[in-house]
């Protein structure tokens, strides 16, 4: 679930359905606007990308169980010397073509 000032999102992890409220024309959410509703539907996407990248820093970062578990898989786990996961930070300025 995600919340903006104005709208809830409930988002079900590969499902094709969800629920999406506008907290404010209803505020008792009964009216499930969730992919049919054309002017809603930007705030959707916005809702579900908040909730997807919540969802992997939280099952990763806070996952510090997952530290002590078998070493099944090589983890790369953050540390203030080296906060990124997977190497040096990526240069994302455009290319000179």
């Amino acid at each position: 679930m995600m919340r903006s000032t104005t709208h809830k999102l409930v988002y079900y992890i590969g499902q094709a359905e969800g629920e999406l409220y506008d907290l404010q024309a209803d505020p008792s959410e009964q009216f499930n606007l969730f992919g049919g509703v054309a002017q809603h539907t930007d705030v959707q996407r916005q809702l579900i990308d908040q909730v997807l990248l919540w969802l992997a820093d939280s099952n990763y970062y806070n996952a510090v169980y997952k530290q002590q578990g078998p070493p099944i898989y090589k983890r790369n786990w953050p540390t203030p010397e080296a906060p990124s996961l997977t190497g040096p930070p990526i240069d994302r300025r455009p290319l000179d073509l």
